[in-house]
């Protein structure tokens, strides 16, 4: 699995071995490090003072997608 930490092209070479064969099998990889962006609406959220469960404390936030890419957002 790729995955990047960066915007940035990554190259790599990956070693191969078979069991019961002396020989290595050496497999160029490259691949390219994508900065997603999401942007909040608003960009700012104040929130007072909430005491522990108090459902009066939702506050509710729209993410906006600049990018050809899809993007998925895990919380």
């Amino acid at each position: 699995m790729f995955t990047p930490n960066c915007d940035k092209q990554f190259q790599q070479k990956l070693t191969f071995r078979c069991k019961d064969n002396p020989k290595q099998f050496v497999l160029n990889v490259k691949g390219q490090g994508i900065h997603y962006q999401v942007d909040p609406v608003p960009e700012t959220v104040l929130l007072g003072p909430v005491l522990p469960y108090d459902s009066s404390a939702v506050q509710c936030i729209e993410l906006k997608n600049p990018m050809d890419q899809a993007i998925e957002v895990v919380s």
